[in-house]
């Protein structure tokens, strides 16, 4: 989970603002190990049975980052729907 901590006063309140799972969980293996290495990333490591390991990486994306996201996929969209209609 990722928890917002906000300060009010001389207490600290925290509200949950993500639950991080990553795709297949099942088949990445046992959660060993999770740290926040950076300001916005989160890296878990995940152990196999065969001693293998496996590391999900999440980031944080503020406003502009995901308008860039939006923006570029509508343009992709875009690009593809005119490649189908010259076929």
């Amino acid at each position: 989970m990722v928890i917002e901590v906000q300060s009010h006063g001389d207490q600290l309140t925290g509200r949950v603002i993500a639950v991080l799972r990553p795709p297949q969980c099942s088949s990445l293996g046992v959660l060993q190990e999770a740290a926040l290495v950076a300001h916005d990333t989160v890296v878990c490591g995940f152990q196999q049975e065969n001693s293998a390991w496996c590391l999900c990486v999440w980031r944080g994306w503020g406003c502009s980052e995901l308008e860039l996201f939006y923006q570029s996929y509508e343009e992709l969209s875009r690009l593809e729907s005119s490649m189908r209609r010259r076929r």
